[in-house]
């Protein structure tokens, strides 16, 4: 999600968030979120990512920016 007003989390860099992402898991696979949610974490560190979310207009353009950036970043590791 876009917020189109950024809110002040009082994060260490004092940058206000304008993204959230949510995940939705099953509680009888909870072992398995730990690892989701640092991958999904690092992947939002990525400048470029951040700035193609900021830049999507639709659902299908998140959608595409997360599928393709994550096949990027899965080629590299």
């Amino acid at each position: 999600m876009r917020l189109l007003q950024p809110v002040e989390f009082g994060a260490t860099d004092n940058i206000p968030v304008d993204l959230l992402f949510a995940i939705l898991w099953p509680q009888s696979s909870a072992v398995d979120f730990l690892p989701m949610l640092a991958r999904v974490s690092r992947f939002l560190r990525t400048d470029i990512v951040r700035d193609m979310l900021r830049q999507a207009r639709s659902p299908a353009d998140v959608f595409g920016v997360i599928w393709f950036k994550q096949k990027e970043l899965d080629e590299y590791q």
